[in-house]
């Protein structure tokens, strides 16, 4: 039952400047001051964002922690606290110069060794830096400024992976990155270059970022995550607000300036309003059942095929989005038109067919097992897409242990396979599936088929594409084959925001950085 929905996007639009008698008067003129809040649906369990790939740690904790390379405004990775970088020997050395100036929120100048230590601590602790390290010989410090990376063969999604904002290869005074190893930096020590720097954390109240005075921006114009960073806001703060009516009306009555992720049935609400305006922001979501491959119940694929047989996604979609203008009903990764646009194994998406999954069921030895499925009511699509899976597989005479926790919670628990089957989340799209954390086997799940392994690391070592579009080709087929993960279908972000905020980026990258208050 392939169902094709229109996605809308909707656009903040930013007031240009008016030439008036020579002279250009500007409406929205950069202005400095003022305490940003955003109202978030809670609050992380660290800021550290190479420990996790935990959503509301990228959000956080990009404000006080920068990386080698960031996204542009295309996906591409472009240098950051580089200055430049050259790739040598055929592509088995890549040459680092970083950026001289550079201090970090204790006033140190940030070094060579500081970032050789935190490439190591990435490559032995973080999923994105085990895949690099894996071809990796050596990391040297060639002088105060310059790190050279040895390799063993080429390996081209470095520079992606050295950009991701999820596991990411965060720079901290080398004492710190090496004294912390693989557990998650104390607040104490969060120290960083970002524009802003950490000034406190109330649990329940506020994470406080306040500006770093003696930041050095880039010199190019912003683009994406990278270019230059003007910290506007005196202070930044991620206030946690579980419930949405409380955030709504919080940014009703000026109490708050952002608020992440809405429901669409809200914003008839929100555009009544005089202060803010809905956002949707144009990358697209994808909506997934992550499987415990390694579960004694659900290990079995052909009980994780008898699973997405059952399931029926249009109501599921509908129970989180509502309208079809907010959700897309398809099960392709990559929308037509591009070049990895596949329709491999979609025969096996949606097909809402109960005697299939019970004749599935059976022939994998399923006898009524609990199957323990975690999902968080902090995220209202998380917790109302699950209650229509439940009742869903509970029509295919499925018995599901349906655990509710908070979103940290549940991220330190998938860690742990001994702790559940199956678990709901949300991804964002990535241009190179190759980045995706649900390829990865090191990631919760722990997907490792040796067909599946053959083809990704085409994806991770090619440089050929037609052969990098074959192997996203069969990785497609295989996941409707061998069932890691039940594509529900795709959504679009949401946000909404206080008319006074100007030059904000509407992005699921959002940042505080470059945007200030100005007239309403």
């Amino acid at each position: 039952m392939q169902r094709s929905h229109r996605v809308s996007v909707l656009l903040l639009v930013l007031v240009a400047g008016l030439a008036i008698g020579g002279c250009q008067a500007l409406a929205d003129e950069p202005q400095y001051g003022g305490v940003f809040r955003i109202a978030s649906t809670g609050e992380p369990t660290t800021l550290d964002m190479l420990i996790t790939s935990a959503a509301d740690t990228r959000e956080t904790g990009k404000h006080v922690f920068e990386t080698l390379f960031v996204p542009d405004a295309a996906g591409s990775p472009i240098p950051f606290l580089v200055d430049s970088y050259e790739w040598r020997n055929g592509n088995t050395e890549l040459y680092l110069v970083l950026r001289e100036g550079v201090l970090f929120h204790n006033g140190d100048e940030m070094t060579s060794a500081d970032v050789v230590a935190c490439l190591n601590r990435w490559g032995e602790y973080s999923a994105n830096g085990k895949l690099v390290f894996k071809n990796v010989d050596r990391v040297t410090a060639v002088d105060e400024y310059a790190v050279d990376i040895l390799f063993s063969a080429p390996y081209p999604p470095t520079l992606r992976l050295l950009a991701e904002e999820t596991s990411s290869c965060i720079i901290v005074p080398a004492e710190i990155a090496e004294r912390y190893g693989g557990q998650p930096i104390a607040p104490e020590d969060y120290i960083g270059t970002g524009p802003y720097r950490f000034n406190e954390w109330i649990p329940t109240v506020h994470i406080s970022f306040v500006r770093f005075d003696d930041y050095l921006p880039r010199d190019e114009p912003a683009n994406g995550m990278g270019g230059a960073r003007v910290a506007y806001f005196d202070e930044v703060q991620f206030i946690p607000v579980p419930e949405a009516a409380t955030r709504l009306a919080g940014l009703e009555v000026g109490e708050f300036d952002f608020v992440t992720r809405i429901s669409p049935d809200d914003f008839p609400l929100i555009e009544a309003l005089d202060n803010a305006v809905p956002l949707t922001y144009a990358e697209p979501g994808y909506n997934l059942i992550i499987f415990n491959t390694q579960s004694t119940v659900v290990g079995d694929p052909i009980l994780r095929q008898a699973l997405l047989a059952a399931l029926d996604v249009e109501p599921i979609l509908t129970s989180a989005y509502g309208s079809e203008d907010f959700f897309d009903a398809t099960g392709y990764y990559y929308p037509e038109g591009t070049a990895l646009y596949t329709t491999a194994g979609l025969d096996y998406y949606d097909q809402a067919d109960v005697a299939r999954a019970q004749s599935l069921a059976s022939q994998a030895g399923y006898a009524g097992e609990a199957i323990r499925y975690m999902t968080t009511a902090q995220y209202a699509e998380h917790y109302d897409q699950g209650i229509i899976i439940l009742s869903e597989w509970a029509k295919a005479g499925f018995n599901i242990d349906f655990q509710v926790m908070d979103y940290a919670t549940l991220t330190a628990r998938r860690s742990d396979p001994t702790l559940w089957d199956a678990f709901f989340t949300r991804f964002g799209y990535r241009e190179d599936p190759s980045g995706q954390s649900f390829l990865n086997p090191a990631w919760a799940g722990w997907w490792d088929t040796p067909e599946k392994q053959a083809n990704y690391e085409v994806l991770l070592n090619s440089f050929d594409e037609d052969e990098r579009i074959a192997a996203w080709d069969n990785i497609q087929r295989l996941i409707y084959e061998e069932v890691p993960h039940i594509m529900i279908g795709k959504h679009v972000y949401t946000g909404a925001l206080a008319s006074k905020v100007k030059n904000f980026t509407d992005s699921i990258r959002f940042f505080a950085w470059n945007a200030w208050f100005g007239e309403e």
